[in-house]
């Protein structure tokens, strides 16, 4: 699934399998990855908005694959 520049603010992706999915400039502010796989297939070159629409949060690279993990840890 290509999910690149879309606003995910809120959206729900638990228990999904996220394998060659795109989050390049993605917002995914509010959103929920709990039990989701596949994570470790994202590239060092995304980045990801985890902010609110107001006050922007990026993650990249590694900071990004960590922030997912541990969401998709809880």
């Amino acid at each position: 699934a290509d999910f690149n520049n879309a606003n995910l603010e809120g959206c729900t992706f638990d228990n999904t399998h996220l394998r060659r999915t795109y989050f390049k400039g993605a917002r995914l502010y509010n959103a929920s990855f709990k039990g989701a796989t596949g994570l470790e297939d994202m590239y060092d070159n995304h980045w990801i908005d985890i902010g609110p629409e107001d006050s922007p949060i990026i993650l990249e690279g590694e900071e990004m694959k960590k922030w997912l993990r541990e969401q998709a840890a809880k």
